[in-house]
């Protein structure tokens, strides 16, 4: 919770001077995750994502154990004798 406080400390000024509240600022942005999330549009598909993540901690944990069990799934082709 203290990471997305500052987060919201850090954006509120810039929202606010866009026209937007935070309040609004959360709808747009799971508004946008829905539209995006099996979208072909990478580059757009992260940044939405990145900030999702900020202000769903449940969401960044999943990403987290996903990384993970990615690295280990790599790294377990990528050297399958030495596991």
């Amino acid at each position: 919770m203290e990471f997305c406080d500052l987060f919201e400390r850090i954006c509120v000024d810039f929202l606010r001077d866009e026209g937007y509240t935070i309040e609004r600022f959360y709808e747009e942005l799971h508004e946008a995750h829905r539209q995006l999330k099996d979208s072909k549009n990478a580059e757009a598909n992260e940044i939405v994502e990145v900030i999702y993540q900020v202000v769903d901690f449940e969401a960044w944990a999943e990403d987290m154990k996903q990384q993970a069990k990615n690295r280990k799934k790599y790294s377990a082709s990528r050297f399958p004798n030495t596991h």
